[in-house]
Order: C-alpha cells, then sequence, then structure tokens
C-alpha cells in the first residue's frame, strides 16, 4: 500500500517550523511503528522544497518518493495511491475557464492530490467506485488530506497514539450499513469525502465541488446490444493493460471462487497467464472449489486449494485487533472474516487481484420493478434491523433525503446510482486496506473507464447481464458456460440465454475437475469456522460482558438484545424474520466494534 498524507497550514507566518518538522517527524515514525512488519520506506517532502503549500509524508513498501511528481516550472505537484498516476495527472488536467477538467482521459482505479501551490490551492478526489478514497480533517491551524484515515487521526493527535481520538457516533451507521454512508469515519473529526465530490482547499478554506470533467465513454445513447458489449470489452481489456503495467513485481495472485466476477477476471488474465497463478479458499471436492480450478485450468493458470491464514493473536479479539490495524482502522464490511488474513504473497512485491462489485451488473438494481414504493423499500431494506426506533429512523431519513435529492433519469436508476455512490465503493474499503499491506491490489473491473460504459449501459443491458454475457462469451465460451456454485447462470431468460443454460446445465462439475490434466495444490492452513455456533456465542458472551455492553444497549432494539443473550448461552434464536446468517454477522458487527473501541488495536 502506498500512504499520503498532507499537512497544509492555513496560517503559514505564524507556523514555528522548527516544532512543526519535530511533529511531521513524529508522525512518520509513530505510523512506521504501527507497520513495522510491513517494512514501510518513508519520504517528507518540506516547505523549503514547496514553499505555500505545507508538508507531504508518503509510506511505500517499494519507492515512496514515485507517488509524487512536479512540473518542470515547479507550479504544480501531483500525489497519488491505488494506482500511480501522478504523471499522467500532471499532464492531462488542467484548468479550462476555470474549472478543472481532464484534458485527456487519465483512467484507472485511484485517489488523487493535486497543488497549484503558488496559489496555495488543493484539489483531491477518487475515481468510481471508490475502493480508496480520499480522507479529511481540519482543525485550527491545519487540513489534512490523506487515502487513510488513521494517518490523519495520527497527524491530529501530533504523532502520539495515545491521543488518538475514536468516533463513536460512527458506531450506529457501522452497525446498520458496514460502512460509512454520511461521511463520517471511525475517527473523531475525520471525514471520508463523497464519491463524486472533489475536495477543494483554497488557502486553508475547504469546499467541495464536481469531480473534475472529462471521463466519458464514447458509447451513444442509442447504441445497439453488440455495441454496448464492445464497449465493455475495450473498457475491461484496457482496464486488464492498465493494471498489468502497474505491477511492480512479478508475479500475481488471483482469487478466484466460482462466480461470474472472478471467471471474468481469470479471462482477463489468460493473455498474461504466465504471470498468474490462483488461490481458492475452500476444501477439496467442494462445488466451487472444483468451479474455480476448471476455470483456473481452462485459461492456463495455476491453482491451490487453501484456507486463509489466521490473523496474529491468541484470541479472537486479538486475531480481530491485527485486522482492525491493518485496515487503518476501517472497520471491515464482513466483519467474521476479519479473523484472517486473506492475502499470502509468495514472492516480492506480488500483486493480488481481485474481482468484486462492478457496476455493469446493475449494482442494488435486482429486476426492472416500476414502483416508486418497492424501490424505497429496497433502500428501507439496507440497514441491518439491530436498532431501536430512534437510531433507524435518523438512518432511513439519510436514505430517503437522498432519494429525494440525487438526479437520475428515472427512479429505479437511483439504485443503480446508490451502488456507485456507496456501496461498491465503500463496502471495499477495509479490504483494500488489508489486502495493500503486503501486496498491490488490482481491481480491473472496477477501472473507471469501465465505470464510464456502465453508466452508458441501459439499465436493462445492466440487470439482465445480456452484456457481461456477451463480453465473457467472446473471451471463452467454454468457461462462461460452466455454472455458478450456488445459482442458474444465466439468470435472465431469452433465447440466446437459454441456448447457453441448457449447455451449461449439461456439464458435469465432478466429472470435469476428474479430468483435469493438472490438479490443484492443496495447502493446508489452520482454519476457524467463523460463523459456527461455538464462535458466535463466544463473542456473544464477550460483548455481553463488556464494559461497554450499557452503551450498545442504548441504541439496540430489544429482540436482538435478546437474541445476543441467547447466542450466548448457545442457541441461536434470531429475531422475527431475520435469517440465520445475517443475525450472526450482526453479531460479529458488534464484536468487531467492541474490539475497535478496546483500542488494543492501536497497541504494539
Amino acid at each position: 500500500m502506498s500512504v499520503f498524507l498532507a499537512v497544509i497550514p492555513k496560517d503559514i507566518e505564524s507556523l514555528n517550523h522548527t516544532k512543526h518538522s519535530k511533529t511531521l517527524e513524529k508522525i512518520s515514525n509513530a505510523y512506521l511503528e504501527l507497520f513495522k512488519e510491513v517494512n514501510y520506506k518513508y519520504c517528507k517532502l518540506s516547505f523549503e522544497k514547496f514553499p505555500n503549500t505545507g508538508n507531504i509524508i508518503l509510506w511505500d513498501r517499494v519507492d515512496p518518493s514515485s507517488l509524487f511528481c512536479c512540473s518542470e516550472e515547479q507550479s504544480v505537484w501531483t500525489v497519488s495511491s491505488s494506482m500511480n498516476v501522478s504523471e499522467s495527472i500532471l499532464e492531462n488536467v488542467a484548468r479550462r475557464g476555470g474549472s478543472l477538467q481532464y484534458i485527456n482521459p487519465v483512467w484507472g482505479h485511484y485517489t488523487v492530490l493535486r497543488a497549484e501551490y503558488h496559489m496555495n490551492q488543493f484539489q483531491a478526489w477518487n475515481t468510481i467506485p471508490a475502493l480508496e478514497a480520499i480522507n479529511f480533517a481540519e482543525d485550527d491551524n491545519f487540513v489534512y488530506v490523506s487515502n487513510m484515515p488513521l494517518a490523519i487521526a495520527l497527524a491530529m493527535a501530533e504523532g502520539d497514539i495515545r491521543n488518538i481520538q475514536l468516533n463513536e457516533a460512527y458506531i450506529s451507521e457501522y452497525l446498520a450499513f458496514g460502512y460509512s454512508l454520511s461521511g463520517k469515519t471511525g475517527f473523531k473529526d475525520v471525514y471520508v469525502l463523497p464519491a463524486t465530490k472533489m475536495l477543494n482547499i483554497n488557502k486553508g478554506t475547504i469546499s467541495f465541488e464536481r469531480s473534475p470533467s472529462g471521463l466519458y465513454t464514447s458509447l451513444s445513447e442509442n447504441h445497439s446490444q453488440e455495441e454496448g458489449a464492445e464497449h465493455l470489452l475495450s473498457a475491461l481489456k484496457n482496464s486488464m493493460d492498465r493494471s498489468i503495467s502497474q505491477m511492480r513485481g512479478e508475479k500475481i495472485q488471483l482469487h478466484m471462487s466460482g462466480g461470474k466476477d472472478s471467471r471474468l477476471c481469470a479471462l482477463l488474465a489468460q493473455p498474461y497467464n504466465e504471470k498468474f497463478y490462483s488461490v481458492t479458499f475452500g476444501q477439496l471436492g467442494e462445488t466451487e472449489s472444483s468451479i474455480a480450478a476448471i476455470i483456473s485450468d481452462r485459461v492456463g493458470i495455476p491453482i491451490e486449494i487453501t484456507s486463509p491464514k489466521l490473523s496474529e493473536g491468541k484470541t479472537l479479539g486479538q486475531k480481530v485487533a491485527s485486522t482492525i490495524r491493518y485496515t487503518d482502522g476501517i472497520l471491515p464490511s464482513e466483519p467474521h472474516l476479519s479473523l484472517f488474513i486473506r492475502t499470502m504473497p509468495k514472492t516480492e512485491n506480488e500483486s493480488i487481484m481481485e474481482g468484486q462489485w462492478p457496476l455493469f451488473k446493475g449494482g442494488a438494481v435486482k429486476n426492472m420493478r416500476k414502483k416508486e414504493i418497492r424501490i424505497k423499500q429496497t433502500l428501507l431494506n439496507i440497514p441491518l434491523p439491530i436498532l431501536n426506533s430512534r437510531e433507524m429512523e435518523h438512518h432511513n431519513n439519510f436514505l430517503m433525503d437522498w432519494y429525494s435529492n440525487v438526479e437520475a433519469r428515472t427512479n429505479l436508476e437511483k439504485l443503480y446510482l446508490f451502488s456507485r455512490e456507496f456501496r461498491s465503493g465503500r463496502w471495499l474499503q477495509g479490504n483494500v486496506a488489508m489486502f495493500s499491506r503486503h501486496t498491490d491490489v488490482l481491481y480491473p473491473i472496477c477501472d473507471s473507464e469501465v465505470t464510464a460504459v456502465s453508466d452508458a449501459l441501459t439499465l436493462v443491458e445492466k440487470v439482465s447481464q445480456t452484456t457481461l454475457y456477451d463480453v465473457m462469451n467472446s473471451l471463452s465460451s467454454s468457461v462462461t458456460h460452466l455454472p455458478l456454485a450456488n445459482s442458474k447462470w444465466p439468470a435472465h431468460t431469452n433465447s440466446k440465454a437459454e441456448e447457453f443454460l441448457s449447455k451449461s446445465i449439461q456439464i458435469n462439475i465432478s466429472n470435469e475437475f476428474s479430468n483435469l490434466k493438472k490438479k490443484p495444490s492443496l495447502v493446508h492452513q489452520e482454519s476457524l469456522e467463523s460463523l459456527s455456533i461455538n464462535i458466535i456465542s463466544e463473542i456473544s458472551h464477550s460483548i455481553i460482558d463488556s464494559k461497554r455492553f450499557s452503551y450498545y444497549i442504548k441504541i439496540l432494539n430489544e429482540s436482538f438484545i435478546e437474541s445476543l443473550r441467547k447466542a450466548s448461552d448457545g442457541i441461536m434464536s434470531p429475531p422475527l424474520d431475520m435469517p440465520d446468517k445475517l443475525f450472526k454477522s450482526a453479531i460479529w458487527r458488534l464484536f468487531v466494534v467492541d474490539v475497535w473501541l478496546s483500542k488494543s488495536w492501536l497497541e504494539r
């Protein structure tokens, strides 16, 4: 992971430069100490070189200075993360008619900070979906900008880890959604930038503007299905090329399942298969592991079947604390996975490639229902039903305010826009932060060029997934026709789809797996069933015994509290109409919150 932190003084004239320089050094070293096993290198760019623009601290496993780029006339500098696009931003983003624009598109998935330093003006933004986001804060003396929230919280604490302040106001939001909706983070006064906005800092004053324009596709409004598929295929191939060009090592670990996203990633990886190996988490003989092995075999990528490595620590709480530190304090959206480290790079500077929540599948739009009341209800059903009526009313009001104010072509498209702005990116931010501690993360199907095409596709094309299916079939019908492990493929119904479906049904996965020329490697890891009754009972008991339980009672509803007490005794009795897995996930969220509030994850 590359981490940048900009500390921008509001009043340079009154700043004690000597004292401030020592504070920045303390911040730099404290962050290194938190992640000493990562072996970060760091560099600090100071006032002497860039007057009027504060200081920039850069941490990176390979070459932190490469993240920074300055124009020849020294009027503009840029810093980027996730993908290193600093030089491209410098060359292709400029002011036209006073507003910031892409003169030529700079595609990819990234965050960027740009400074017009003689003007004492800064802009920061991220691409959509915001897999890694801009975080910001301000106090009386400084404005802080970073791609990671913990770096800002540490700066606001002047480098003293003991003085980092958590934001209890975020707890209700995390329990309801699993990620930030309002822009709050888990740190006091630190916020995450809306995905569609640009942070503008002019002489120490913060404002919000639209992100720079210019990231558009040439796909016409009245395109055919074939044209839509051609543009999506082109965007995906371009994105894959960019991902390969960003490699800083020799190998890429591809996380495989039997689903649509990972098989699309495998197909995109096929032209570069000598750089890849696949990993699937599961057991030999399971349908999903077998399908992942067959897909990998057909694209010429070796695969191993394994289980994720457990996080550091003897107790469940210690393992979760280790994960929270690795996620930079971003609470994991899938909390039951916080027991595990899911990246195990085998080579130096290895990359990892994943595929989750691409927007060309329609996001939260699951069918073409038209009635507005059902669209609103879909949004209102997103929060976990474990909070009391006062807390739920607050979240529901936020959702309905967003629904009323967001601009869209149709009401139904608002569900797609919800995923575009919130779910598709923020759900993954903790994952990306954790994965990228020891490896660079590649998300080719969440590239901004792919998003631009997704925006131009009709809802029918997205929701039916016809365009996705056409793209995959053009790459390899032998992979596309394999059935999914847990659902029918494809889900939509038309003559073409039915033809594909009939072919997929004829495939016997067990026979296909038995006939593989190269069998997958089996790597056994010690593992835990995080949703087992024993573990759910253990973490429920820990929550009830926590000194913070009296606070949780104030925000949870009585039905969930009663079910939680039963779970602590080993009795799984979810509240009425709450599925068992969702109930267990809710308990896990509460347990993660309790570990987070303990601050044990900030201790070394």
